[in-house]
């Protein structure tokens, strides 16, 4: 669709010229584009824009900060909205209440710095955030606690140096969000435990970050890559912890990391206790080291385990579980540093069995993840025309 620019002394107004066009599914879909290098360069959101308008372009321009009032109605048609390339430092709270069906935001190439707490308020049903390439150090508590439908959010290339932890733990954040970017950026430590949850349903980047090449993140790239992760296998030369650098930091005795693994069920009547030893890992265990335990509702660890709890990790690195339930019936696997990668044969997994329960013809077996593939197309811009 073609837009007229129509420039005042204070600032731009818009007129179209002809109808949209018919989707697929017959509704009328107007693309408004107004880049800085098609027409004038912008520094200020324009006025008259059209608000049954479903898709706003105002990339390549000069705005510095996006109003409350920065337009005088709602869009409820507005689905997507692209400001990338712009010079925005400042977004007021409910700037967003006006575009309510808005399911794509691209932030990207901006100068943000701090998200504050509800600056995303009123995008309910927002599925794709991008932030990329803005100056972002700091995400505030509740900054993420209104869009529940967010899916896959962008934060690479910014100056994060915290993992941003309350958007898969905050009660009111994004409830399906199965994609963060976190690459290039500034973080030198991960909650590898919270990770090691997030490996079946969630896809996290973080190549390019200087993380601190310590047994608990060699135990957690371990893992994924017998995983077959898909953020790791992508981009597994763009991570710390090489052959080289694993062999310096000692994590496993001499002759531990050539012990097989080899997948073993373990059977227990409902009540009693069962205790696992983890795959691979002799007694005692070294000092220091942590062990972790993927478990079908979290992860636990043998550093910060509560033993009166049903489910623990003592010290030695065993997997307790006491008062077996027949909903303990399932895969559970040690992550710990063993110093190399797992052959295909080999798997750090357990079966438990509680009562009459069967095992799966899969079980022991390398199972990839289900991640999608890196993906950053939505930021392409497409030509002046």
């Amino acid at each position: 669709m073609r837009v007229d620019l129509q420039v005042s002394s204070s600032a731009p107004r818009l007129s179209a010229t002809q109808p949209g066009r018919m989707s697929d599914s017959g509704s009328l879909q107007t693309d408004f584009r107004i880049h800085g290098r098609c027409a004038r360069n912008l520094s200020m959101m324009p006025f008259g824009l059209p608000s049954y308008a479903t898709r706003l372009d105002l990339s390549h321009n000069s705005i510095g900060a996006l109003r409350v009032d920065w337009v005088s109605q709602p869009f409820h048609r507005l689905t997507t909205l692209i400001l990338n390339r712009n010079s925005i430092s400042q977004i007021e709270v409910a700037s967003f209440a006006v575009t309510p069906h808005l399911l794509h935001l691209d932030l990207s190439s901006n100068q943000l710095t701090v998200l504050n707490s509800s600056i995303f308020t009123g995008l309910k049903e927002l599925k794709e955030l991008l932030l990329i390439g803005n100056q972002i150090f700091h995400i505030k508590p509740g900054a993420f606690s209104d869009v529940d439908s967010l899916e896959r959010l962008y934060l690479s290339a910014n100056r994060l140096i915290a993992f941003p932890l309350e958007l898969y733990e905050e009660p009111k954040g994004p409830r399906n969000l199965t994609f963060l970017d976190l690459s290039y950026n500034r973080l030198s430590k991960v909650p590898i435990q919270s990770l090691l949850s997030l490996t079946h349903h969630a896809s996290v980047y973080l190549q390019e970050n200087p993380l601190l090449c310590d047994c608990s993140l060699v135990a957690l790239l371990e893992y994924w890559t017998w995983k077959q992760y898909r953020p790791l296998v992508d981009f597994r030369g763009e991570y710390p912890c090489r052959d080289g650098a694993v062999r310096d930091i000692n994590c496993t005795r001499h002759g531990v990391m050539y012990i097989p693994l080899q997948a073993r069920t373990y059977r227990v009547e409902p009540g009693e206790r069962l205790r696992v030893q983890c795959p691979g890992l002799p007694l005692p265990v070294q000092e220091g080291l942590v062990v972790f335990w993927v478990t079908p509702r979290m992860t636990l660890n043998s550093s910060a385990g509560d033993l009166s709890a049903r489910r623990s990790v003592l010290p030695n690195g065993t997997l307790e579980i006491q008062g077996a339930l027949l909903e303990d019936s399932d895969t559970y696997g040690c992550v710990v540093a063993r110093g190399r990668y797992y052959n295909p044969s080999e798997s750090p997994e357990v079966r438990v069995l509680v009562g009459n329960s069967s095992i799966p013809s899969n079980f022991g077996l390398a199972r990839r993840s289900s991640a999608e593939h890196f993906n950053t197309a939505f930021t392409t811009l497409a030509s002046c025309v």
